[in-house]
């Protein structure tokens, strides 16, 4: 509808009001007749000031059917919007409203949402608006008012409604794990729908949770499946949160992924137990189906058992263990713990993620055999160590004259006094401990045979 309304002239002869307009042609046409000189608006009951602007006219006539003159210029204002789907944000034009009593003063625009009420977004003197960070989404509705000098006289367009739709976006991104990949570094694994076009996944970190920082872009090549590594990630620190957010094919940010927590262990000594170590470690969080288990394996020598020491449930976050078994494996003690997923992960994928290593400091330990009798009952002569490095272990024996007579690097390999006769002999050994210090111990040997 159209409400054209207008104020009572001074002339006492009015009796009534002719409604104009101009057809296509130009011509003048009387629409209809308002009688009664008090009478001050009339509605246009057509949908016409929807699809344009719609000129409306009054003239005033008195008893001899004279009439008044009139502005062919005013009509209504009639708005148009274009909706930008990538940067979410609504252009609106309009044509300018013409001879507004007393002048105009500014244009004001409102917007609705899904029917809501009303709101005014901003204004202008000019015939366009560009509406920022318009509700995505949702339904929309705008319209323009016309505002006079001392604000006593307005004029609102037409209304326009639409769908502000997005482009469309993959419907999920899931973190499948994240954990341990290096020193200083966490590998996390993702996974996206590649049903619908993206420019790629931003991953974020937080400390603690709440607060997130850009960890990296991952960009699309087309997979389902992407690995992304945190180079800056201090694994051996603390653990971390991660979560992934899907950007569409116009670089905004869409879909989130969950929200996963990686491992973090630690190791500590167990009070009066020489070979036990205390091992405590966060619980994962982000598994589809939860955990079924945690797995704690044992690096010796940089070299990790084929075997977990220990399965735990997935509540069971600690663990003691007796190291006297490989004390005199070597020195370098380390742990990790392994997360593993339940069955029946929605995205049909079983995520599985790694703490950092835990270091276990130990004391070295070396017993030396002060004498041996090679045809006796202890025939050979031979260091018991307990967590020495055995990269970096020397043994020599020495005659009274300064002479080598024996030497050796294997951990396992004794001194059997072959082409020696009885005597007192010097021994040097040079070995590293688990806290990667050099030693040195000194000392004397009889060989009675």
């Amino acid at each position: 509808k159209t409400v054209l309304a207008w104020k009572v002239p001074y002339d006492k002869d009015i009796v009534k009001y002719e409604i104009q307009y101009l057809n296509v042609n130009g011509q003048r046409n009387v629409l209809d007749i308002v009688p009664g000189r008090n009478s001050t608006a009339y509605t246009y009951s057509t949908t016409a000031a929807l699809t344009s602007d719609v000129g409306l006219y009054v003239a005033s006539i008195d008893s001899c059917s004279k009439g008044s003159t009139l502005n062919y210029n005013v009509s209504t204002m009639f708005l148009k919007t274009a909706y930008n789907r990538c940067g979410y944000s609504t252009g609106l034009t309009w044509n300018s409203y013409q001879f507004m009593p007393g002048g105009l003063k500014e244009y004001r625009v409102y917007y609705s949402v899904n029917g809501g009420p009303f709101e005014l977004i901003g204004s202008t003197t000019q015939t366009s608006f560009t509406h920022a960070k318009a509700d995505a989404g949702q339904n929309l509705t705008y319209f323009v008012r016309a505002v006079n000098a001392d604000n006593s006289i307005t004029s609102s367009s037409n209304r326009v409604s639409f769908k502000a739709s997005q482009v469309v976006s993959p419907s999920f991104v899931y973190i499948k794990d994240a954990g341990y990949y290096a020193p200083g570094k966490i590998i996390v694994n993702v996974i996206v729908d590649t049903l619908a076009p993206l420019q790629g996944v931003d991953v974020w970190r937080s400390e603690d949770g709440s607060t997130y920082k850009l960890a990296g872009f991952i960009a699309n090549t087309g997979a389902a499946q992407y690995a992304f590594v945190d180079e800056f990630a201090e694994a051996g620190q603390r653990s971390f949160f991660y979560k992934a957010m899907v950007k569409d094919s116009c670089g905004n940010n869409r879909t989130q992924s969950n929200i996963c927590r990686t491992i973090f262990l630690r190791s500590a000594d167990v009070k009066d137990e020489l070979f036990k170590r205390s091992l405590s470690w966060t619980a994962y969080e982000g598994f589809n189906a939860g955990i079924k288990e945690y797995e704690v394996y044992r690096i010796v020598n940089d070299v990790m058992q084929s075997v977990p020491v220990v399965s735990t449930k997935s509540f069971v976050l600690q663990y003691t263990d007796d190291l006297e078994s490989v004390s005199d494996q070597g020195a370098r003690i380390m742990y990790m713990v392994k997360a593993i997923e339940s069955p029946g992960n929605t995205y049909n994928v079983n995520g599985e993620s790694w703490s950092n290593p835990a270091t276990v400091y130990l004391d070295d330990n070396l017993f030396v055999p002060s004498a041996f009798a090679p045809n006796g009952a202890n025939r050979v002569w031979k260091p018991v160590t307990g967590f020495v490095d055995i990269t970096e272990y020397n043994v020599r024996i020495f005659d009274r004259w300064g002479h080598i007579v024996f030497e050796t690097s294997d951990l396992n390999t004794g001194w059997d006094g072959a082409d020696t006769s009885d005597d007192s002999f010097a021994y040097l050994i040079s070995y590293k401990n688990s806290r990667g210090e050099y030693k040195e111990k000194k000392g004397s040997v009889y060989l009675l045979r």
